[in-house]
């Protein structure tokens, strides 16, 4: 076995190795080793801010979801004023009967 590591050492260009592990730790280690770049060469990085981002009140960032009208001004006058308020959505949903819906799932359980 020690041959065959010695062989692929070669392999790699380190004839004076015997462990591969060695050699290929070596080579990754040279690879990714501080090249001492000036960062002055790095492109300039867009603001969060002007790219879907907010800065919240902690200084952490949110998704700005939507920085114009969701609905264009022309369809919101064919929509119930009601649409998307948050007494109108848990008025739906307090008038929905899920209770069907949960006997159908017991009971396709209990088939199991």
């Amino acid at each position: 076995m020690q041959v065959i590591e010695t062989f692929v050492c070669q392999l790699y260009g380190k004839p004076s190795h015997t462990s591969v592990d060695k050699v290929r730790y070596d080579k990754v280690k040279q690879c990714f080793k501080d090249k001492k770049a000036s960062s002055s060469n790095f492109p300039d990085l867009p603001k969060p801010e002007n790219n879907r981002w907010r800065l919240n009140s902690s200084g952490g960032l949110e998704i700005k979801w939507f920085s114009k009208d969701f609905i264009p001004k022309e369809l919101q006058d064919i929509l119930p004023d009601t649409l998307g308020t948050d007494d109108a959505l848990e008025k739906e949903l307090q008038d929905d009967d899920f209770s069907s819906h949960e006997e159908s799932i017991s009971d396709t359980d209990d088939e199991l």
